[in-house]
This record gives structure tokens, C-alpha cells and sequence, in this order.
């Protein structure tokens, strides 16, 4: 058996599922009259290649239903952070913390086709934006715009999601303020995690969801390691120090793959794996992940 770096691993399981997201929606044809939708959903690719850059090679909030599509997720609206919490959170880093669960939020209402749900969290995440001080014709757009907009064609939900979080990345990139863009990102990586776990079940036969589950260990050290070059903002600092027991916990899991069993594409710098991989792990261990995940969670959105 060989291992397999963490970087390699992360790419592996992100940017497999950002392929798998990116030519669904390279194959949409739309012929709604609504401009801003059609110049949307043909740019939809070149601006993921962009955030896929700004994220790091994580996953952005918005990108998080391909996790739940792999695991078989079923909807279940309890699980998410609902919209009204939103007048809670009066911090900056709350404000961009959320702004990542709520971006993950709608991307598991998105892929279960609730629209309504979808127009709620977008236009939470609209205000949010607005509060952190991103400006710009998206934050701009009317409520009812959006709305008209949504339900021609719900994919339109991904395209301007997408296209926020862009904008929203490089407003604070050159205002100096990189570190809520971490935040945006710990947020959203926290809620995808939480849901994912949610559906854990260790009495039932769940290799899928295990294995993806199990691939996270590599992009929480990731995340660590992004959130360690901004470690002088205290929001960034606490949240580093409440995700090393997590860390530790992920340590516990170790992952193998077969010699060959990994294609690597040095032109366009993906890593696809071509067999399953070995888990080592304990359920008492993932059951702690969960745990952990949910803590951490519950602090962030309260």
C-alpha cells in the first residue's frame, strides 16, 4: 500500500467533484430572456477556476452540495442554520463565519430543487455581504430581481452564489481584510462537515459517506494551515485553537491507496483516484468527529 500525501488528497477530492460540478452545468442550455442569467450560466466554469484559486483548492460554501450528492444525503431542513439567526450575528466575524454556513446551507437546499428555501438563504447571505461591506452591483440587485430570476431557472441560484463569493474575495483582499475570507471559509467547511456527519449512522453500511468523511482530514490541515498565516486576527486565532482537537481526532484515521490506484494529470493538475481507498479508523473516533463538529458548529451560529 501507499500513502498518499495529504495535498494530493485534498486535490483528489475536491477538484474531482468541482470537475463533476462544472460540466453539468457546462451541458445547460438557457434561453431565458433574463440577461444577467444566460451571461451567468455561460461564464459559470471560468469563474469556478477562479474561486477554486481563492479557496485554496477547498471547496467554496456554494460547491458543498457535491459533498451531500455523494454521500446520499436526504433533505432535511432542521439541519441547517435558519435564515432569521442572521439578525443575530453583529460581529464582523460572525457576520463571515455565517456568511460561509449559509452559503453551505444553500447549496444543500439548491440540490434537493428547494427554491423557496434557496431565495431565503440567498438573500440572507446578500444582507450579510452588505454588512461586511462588500458592494457592487450583486449586493445591488433587488430582492425581486432575484426572485424572477430564480424561478426561470434555479441554477441561476449557483451563478449568482458564485459569482458573490468571488466578488466578495477580492473587496477584502484589497481593503487588507484576507482574514474574513478565512473565516467565510471555516464557516463553510465547519457546516458541510456538520451535515455530512449528520447522516452518519455507524450501525449502517455507509463506505461512501465514510470515505468522504474520513478525506476531510486532509482539508482541515489545510485549513489550519491557510488560518496560520492569519493567526494575528484574535477571530482567526480562537477558531485555530478550537479546530486542533478536531485535527486530532482526524489524525486517528489513516488512508491508503493501492500502488497505481491514483491518475495524476500534470497539465491540468487534478489527482483522480482509480480504486477505493483503505480506511483505518474507528467508529468511537468518527463519533467523536461528529461531536466535535457539532460543538464547534453551535458556536459559530449562536
Amino acid at each position: 500500500m501507499k500513502y498518499l500525501s495529504g495535498y494530493s488528497l485534498i486535490i483528489m477530492l475536491f477538484l474531482q467533484f468541482f470537475q463533476s460540478c462544472g460540466e453539468q452545468h457546462h451541458e445547460e442550455e438557457y434561453t431565458d430572456e433574463f440577461t444577467y442569467e444566460t451571461e451567468a450560466a455561460v461564464e459559470t466554469i471560468r469563474e469556478l477556476s477562479e474561486v477554486r484559486k481563492i479557496f485554496y483548492d477547498l471547496y467554496s460554501p456554494v460547491e458543498a452540495g457535491n459533498i451531500f450528492d455523494q454521500i446520499g444525503a436526504v433533505y432535511d431542513p432542521y439541519l441547517l442554520n435558519p435564515p432569521e439567526n442572521a439578525t443575530n450575528y453583529n460581529t464582523s466575524s460572525k457576520i463571515a463565519l455565517n456568511l460561509g454556513v449559509y452559503g453551505a446551507d444553500l447549496s444543500f437546499c439548491r440540490l434537493f430543487g428547494q427554491t423557496q428555501e434557496s431565495i431565503n438563504y440567498l438573500t440572507v447571505i446578500y444582507r450579510l455581504a452588505g454588512d461586511l461591506g462588500i458592494s457592487g452591483e450583486l449586493i445591488e440587485e433587488t430582492d425581486e430581481i432575484i426572485k424572477q430570476a430564480l424561478v426561470s431557472h434555479p441554477d441561476t441560484i449557483f451563478n449568482i452564489a458564485t459569482r458573490l463569493y468571488l466578488n466578495a474575495e477580492k473587496q477584502l483582499k484589497e481593503s487588507n481584510r484576507e482574514s474574513a475570507t478565512v473565516l467565510i471559509l471555516t464557516g463553510g467547511w465547519i457546516e458541510a462537515l456538520y451535515i455530512t456527519t449528520s447522516f452518519y449512522d455507524p450501525l449502517e453500511d455507509e463506505d461512501e459517506l465514510i470515505i468522504q468523511l474520513a478525506g476531510q482530514k486532509y482539508s482541515l490541515e489545510r485549513l489550519i494551515s491557510l488560518m496560520n498565516n492569519f493567526r494575528n486576527d484574535p477571530a482567526v486565532l480562537e477558531y485555530i485553537f478550537k479546530l486542533k482537537p478536531l485535527a486530532e481526532e482526524f489524525s486517528e484515521i489513516e488512508i491508503f491507496f493501492d500502488e497505481g490506484g491514483v491518475d495524476i494529470d500534470t497539465i491540468s493538475r487534478t489527482i483522480t483516484a482509480t480504486s477505493e481507498p483503505e480506511l483505518k479508523f474507528s467508529h468511537d473516533n468518527l463519533e467523536k468527529i461528529a461531536d466535535l463538529v457539532a460543538s464547534i458548529r453551535y458556536d459559530i451560529i449562536k
